[in-house]
């Protein structure tokens, strides 16, 4: 499912499983985790303001970022894909993709939210999430 923002599925799995799902899903498809964010985390830390379980992953696919890079430096910015999972109160998770700008890269993170769909308990639930 797309929306504004990219691709997302709403996956009846707690957090954790979610997180873990996501990460396997990204090496399995030839992504490279770069960061793992707790936003959360980030949030207490720099606000002292409580936060329902959000983590950011960002990835990339390494041949593409060095053949992108050896064509124009600046492209860096546009490089990595970035996922969004957070909890849902009523025990859901959602996970959220950045859309790429390459097809291929749009195939692996497609292939990521299929994956995501078979994973889930109950099947994806077919809800953008809120």
């Amino acid at each position: 499912m797309k929306n504004d923002t990219g691709r997302c599925i709403v996956v009846d799995m707690d957090f954790e499983a979610a997180v873990a799902e996501v990460s396997h899903a990204i090496r399995d498809e030839g992504l490279q985790p770069l960061a793992r964010i707790d936003v959360r985390d980030e949030f207490w830390r720099d606000l002292r303001k409580d936060f329902r379980r959000y983590y950011l992953i960002e990835a990339m696919a390494p041949e593409l970022a060095y053949d992108t890079l050896r064509a124009d430096l600046d492209a860096g910015v546009a490089l990595p894909i970035i996922f969004a999972v957070y909890e849902l109160a009523d025990g859901e998770t959602a996970v959220v993709a950045k859309e790429p700008a390459s097809r291929r890269e749009r195939d692996r993170v497609a292939n990521v939210f299929a994956r995501l769909g078979r994973a889930s308990t109950g099947g994806p639930s077919g809800r953008v999430a809120a």
